[in-house]
């Protein structure tokens, strides 16, 4: 269990939140990148997972519990993301 924010010194939870903004910092510039190097199609489909990255990596990181709510709105972020991409069969 993470300690609370109070229990920590204020340097400590300066050092989390700088690190945590060099990150972001960090998978942003990677982000800029690799858009450059695809369609816009498959960068702005892939704009749709981002809900579905954060949900997930909040669990663990911030203890937040995934319930049925949760389970059914990415499933259906992942089904509206799978009919963004799949290509119809033709019916010839």
């Amino acid at each position: 269990m993470r300690p609370n924010s109070r229990d920590r010194s204020g340097q400590e939870q300066h050092a989390e939140e700088d690190g945590g903004r060099a990150a972001n910092r960090d998978h942003t510039l990677d982000w800029f990148a690799a858009s450059r190097r695809l369609p816009p199609a498959t960068a702005s489909t892939g704009l749709l997972l981002v809900p579905i990255i954060g949900v997930i990596s909040a669990a663990p990181l911030a203890g937040e519990p995934i319930g049925v709510r949760e389970t059914v709105a990415l499933l259906l972020t992942l089904g509206g993301v799978f009919l963004a991409v799949h290509k119809p069969i033709s019916s010839n």
